[in-house]
């Protein structure tokens, strides 16, 4: 966390008694910030009341969403390269009113240099509030805070002519506020912000009074064409993307204003006589979205228009599929009684798709500002509208048969909504089947208490959620396929920390795979009574995996997940069916807390490749004769430069094998074939070496996310979970 020091950005008239500290150290005389300082109101020093408000930053500027640079963890080491792009560069834009007050928008500017970690700042406007003292904090922090959202200056002296001094911070804040949840959940996991080019060369001598000021004023008063054809000659440059960033942030600062705030209702009708629903379009910082719908009885497009797919037809409706981006809806298909679906207007690609459903539609209605389409539902003639139990929008074009059912397990009743869809979901979906192949692996990234990210192996990789953590293989042969996931419900829930449901994979082969340490605080995940199945299906397979973006913590955890299971296909039935139980290891003595454990044997080994990393050795891949894969220790299947193959059957037999350990970790392994002599020389060289040559017995290697490895021979047993009530809940997605 870092404390900074903040000064206000707004014309306030003070008490004549209060004490007012302005600084300009940062602003000398003729400077490009001179106007902007003229703003700037310093501290009032004495006050009796005080409030004291904790910030949390977005990483991100709300108007031209260029991503902010990550500040170091201390100031020192890096730190010049942070002040110099930090300090006096951005405004924090926060609302100082609690609950359902209206907003109090404060815009305070950064001075990192300040020698004090807390300044006293009077509320924006508001004179007979008291001071706040603020303090802005860089990192995950569990401590209550507000949500201040940062905006370049550069970028807020851009647009400020033209939505007003009076109410740019306010119309900023209520901009940024609207649309933070899609922009720090995006579509992609892991993708960045689009990058916009620094204009800052542009408007840095003289501001909007410039002759490059006026010239954006003056060319946005010209069509949107003429516009687009101007910024499009210079495509890259800083005088094209100050255009862009110009136009689209005064625009939707505008929408948010007091009297275009409140959403219009606009009815599409679907009645026969009419053809088609024709959309018009706006342009976003450089994407479409649709600004307008209607219905029409002829076409009326032009060849271009035609190009674009800018019209659909209508037929009898089952439903509608919409894709939301950030600042509304890009793209509208629909989905015809006939079981066809109509092509996509728009580009559904950049945005989360949602689906809804009803009888007898009789007509779309269409919730949009002055800009954009916000929200799509439908109007049914003689049946009520039937609000599912569960709203999804999925980060990929998604649909579901008849014979597949979705379970869900939360760990956490409510989570933040997204403006304009309250109850919704925002699902990753990771698929395992894809198209008639199955997935050859599964990794889970997991920590200490809680899953982080999951991986499927096949002829691609696909990553749901981040790669941080240890991660645990499972890798599937010819035929195998997933049955059931078990969810660890912990003793007690009161520890936030213990909420993050981990859980194990059971596969139709009966092999089961654990993610989850051995030991939690205060219980063992390892005791059985705190296992349940999600369902009580443990024939059919799985075919996909999600979890709800939304319901995740500031760290990354996955607080929610679930599963699609298929009963119609028939293609994966294992036959015959048999119903297994999971088993799950119960050690004797475990080797610390929150360690995770592997068991393996090397009995009638093919190849062995082992993954490190420098010099500590992280995972061995045991590939057994009858194609059997075990995994020992920690294990990446798409770090491929960090694996190297240590024996090949080719070589001879598998005789003995030597874990060479330095300190808490490993650092080689040794294995013997044939006359080779240097097991038993790295057995009597190295301290604390772990050897084998009786390779009936299984292995146990214990590993945590620091630098901490142990292996020894398995000493406990495994022990059979038994099927009890399901703590998943079968999805209700509202379908025909």
């Amino acid at each position: 966390m870092v404390k900074s020091n903040l000064i206000p950005t707004s014309d306030l008239q003070l008490p004549a008694s209060a004490q007012i500290a302005v600084h300009l150290r940062s602003c000398p005389a003729g400077s490009d910030d001179s106007q902007l300082t003229a703003h700037i109101v310093g501290a009032v020093l004495a006050m009796t009341i005080r409030h004291q408000v904790h910030c949390e930053l977005s990483p991100y500027c709300t108007l031209c969403r260029e991503e902010l640079p990550e500040p170091p963890y201390v100031f020192g080491r890096g730190g010049e390269e942070f002040l110099r792009t930090w300090n006096r560069k951005f405004l924090a834009i926060f609302n100082l009113s609690d609950g359902d007050r209206p907003v109090r928008a404060l815009a305070a500017l950064t001075d990192f240099e300040s020698p004090e970690y807390f300044y006293e700042l009077h509320p924006l406007g508001y004179a007979a509030e008291p001071s706040a003292q603020l303090e802005i904090c860089f990192d995950n922090c569990s401590r209550p805070h507000r949500l201040a959202h940062a905006v370049h200056v550069r970028c807020w002296k851009l647009v400020r002519s033209r939505v007003g001094d009076k109410n740019i911070n306010a119309s900023i804040y209520k901009l940024a506020r609207s649309t933070y949840k899609l922009f720090k959940i995006p579509k992609s996991a892991g993708d960045p912000l689009e990058r916009i080019t620094n204009f800052e060369q542009v408007t840095s001598e003289q501001g909007l009074n410039s002759n490059v000021g006026q010239f954006l004023n003056f060319v946005s008063r010209f069509p949107v064409e003429l516009q687009l054809r101007i910024s499009a000659a210079s495509t890259g440059s800083p005088l094209s993307t100050a255009l862009v960033v110009h136009n689209s942030s005064t625009g939707l600062l505008r929408s948010m204003s007091k009297h275009s705030s409140k959403p219009s209702r606009v009815v599409v009708c679907l009645d026969p006589r009419f053809k088609y629903i024709t959309a018009q379009w706006i342009r976003i910082y450089g994407h479409l979205y649709l600004s307008f719908l209607e219905s029409s009885e002829v076409d009326n497009q032009d060849g271009n228009q035609n190009r674009m797919n800018n019209r659909l037809t209508i037929r009898p409706i089952r439903g509608i599929k919409f894709s939301l981006g950030q600042y509304g809806v890009q793209a509208l298909k629909l989905l015809y009684t006939d079981d066809t679906d109509s092509a996509w207007l728009g580009n559904e690609s950049r945005g989360w798709i949602g689906a809804t459903y009803g009888k007898n539609i009789t007509d779309l209605v269409v919730q949009r500002d002055d800009l954009k389409c916000l929200r799509i539902g439908l109007v049914q003639a003689r049946d009520p509208v039937r609000t599912p139990e569960d709203l999804v929008m999925w980060d990929r074009d998604v649909s579901f048969s008849d014979a597949q059912t979705n379970y869900v397990y939360d760990t956490i009743d409510s989570c933040p909504s997204i403006a304009n869809y309250a109850g919704w979901r925002l699902a990753r979906y990771n698929p395992l089947l894809r198209g008639q192949d199955y997935v050859t692996g599964i990794t889970v990234y997991c920590c200490h208490l809680s899953i982080q990210g999951i991986m499927t192996h096949g002829k691609s990789d696909i990553l749901t959620g981040s790669r941080i953590g240890c991660p645990i293989y499972l890798p599937l042969r010819n035929g195998e396929r997933l049955v059931s996931i078990w969810v660890y419900r912990p003793p007690d829930l009161t520890i936030p920390s213990m909420k993050s449901p981990t859980f194990l994979m059971l596969t139709n082969r009966g092999r089961t795979q654990v993610f989850s340490p051995v030991l939690d605080i205060p219980a063992s995940r390892f005791l059985r009574r705190f296992w349940a199945p999600l369902d009580n299906d443990a024939i059919s397979p799985i075919v996909s995996i999600f979890y709800d973006a939304l319901r995740t913590t500031d760290f990354g955890d996955i607080m929610s997940f679930g599963v699609t299971k298929d009963g119609g296909n028939d293609h994966l039935k294992p036959i015959p069916a048999n119903v297994y139980k999971p088993l799950i290891p119960r050690p004797n003595n475990i080797r610390g807390a929150r360690h995770f454990l592997s068991v393996a044997n090397l009995v009638d080994v093919n190849r062995l490749d082992l993954r490190r990393n420098r010099e500590r050795c992280l995972g061995l891949r045991i590939e057994h004769s009858d194609g059997l894969v075990e995994i020992l220790g920690q294990w990446d299947p798409v770090e491929k430069l960090q694996t190297m193959q240590i024996y090949d059957s080719a070589q001879g037999a598998l005789k003995e094998i030597c874990f060479c350990f330095a300190d808490n970790y490993l650092t080689n392994i040794v294995v013997g074939f044939g006359d080779d002599v240097r097991v038993q020389e790295a057995n009597k060289t190295m301290k604390g070496a772990f050897y084998l040559n009786d390779l009936t017995k299984h292995i146990a290697w214990w590993f945590n996310t620091a630098i901490a490895d142990r292996v020894e021979l398995w000493d406990g047993t495994f022990e059979e979970l038994e099927w009890i009530r399901p703590e998943g809940r079968k999805m209700d997605f509202g379908g025909p």
